[in-house]
């Protein structure tokens, strides 16, 4: 059960790939052997490995924060006036410890992607079927962009998800000021986007990437203080997830 002295840090974010339904990479590899080797023992295996991601997740990944203070509410008792929301943490290390903040990171996968990973083409909910309607997942979504994730950056109406990771040195075809620090992603500004049915948000986050798509690409990260300063002349894969989501979203 995600339970390990070794291993000290589990990223949450990283086990619905493996677990769900639609795109469960242990679901391909349980079709495969069911129509290729029919093997008992391997099938036993991949389903016990599901079993055991997915009792982790519920167990260890799901943890309570005050509505009111920026701090895990793991003191948090009955007599407090703080009121406590379930989330999901970005981290944990499977013995009960998690990341003592709400934190996200605008490098997939993450906890903003989980609203889309849970959707198909149609927008109908699955395999995080039982977290979107409990609230779980919209709760984390709205915590993770907001100010208390440490890389959401915002500065004078530029507002967005960001990362600590900054690539330096990949702006060959035009060399200028590159993001050093509070570097909102265009990836997490397409994602916010493909979470949300808020057409407000929607176009929001449109003006936001088309206003710092510079020489018409996208880019790994700019600097939320002045949008100039970016890093990656060309990242292929917010390129390619601004494709989708305008032909998602904006394309009949």
């Amino acid at each position: 059960m995600l339970k390990t002295r070794t291993l000290r840090v589990t990223l949450l974010p990283t086990f619905p790939l493996l677990t769900h339904p639609c795109s469960s990479q242990l679901s391909k590899l349980e079709d495969m052997n069911n129509a290729l080797w029919d093997d008992e023992g391997l099938g036993a295996s991949l389903s016990a490995l599901r079993t055991s991601i997915e009792e982790g997740i519920e167990t260890y990944g799901i943890v309570n924060i005050t509505t009111l203070t920026d701090v895990f509410a793991e003191d948090w008792s009955p007599d407090s006036d703080a009121q406590v929301e379930s989330v999901f943490a970005f981290e944990v290390d499977g013995w009960g410890n998690w990341t003592r903040y709400v934190l996200d990171d605008a490098n997939m996968p993450n906890l903003l992607w989980l609203p889309y990973l849970s959707s198909s083409g149609k927008g109908e909910n699955h395999g995080l079927r039982g977290y979107v309607e409990s609230g779980i997942v919209e709760r984390t979504r709205q915590a993770v962009l907001s100010a208390r994730n440490e890389n959401f950056f915002s500065h004078r109406g530029v507002k967005g998800l960001g990362s600590q990771h900054t690539s330096q040195g990949l702006r060959p075809e035009w060399p200028g000021p590159q993001c050093d620090s509070e570097c909102v992603w265009h990836l997490g500004l397409i994602m916010q986007a493909m979470t949300t049915t808020d057409q407000d948000e929607k176009h929001y986050c449109l003006e936001q990437v088309m206003g710092t798509a510079w020489h018409g690409l996208m880019h790994e990260g700019f600097a939320v203080s002045n949008t100039t300063n970016y890093n990656r002349d060309l990242f292929g894969w917010a390129n390619s997830m601004f494709a989708e989501w305008i032909i998602t979203d904006f394309m009949p």
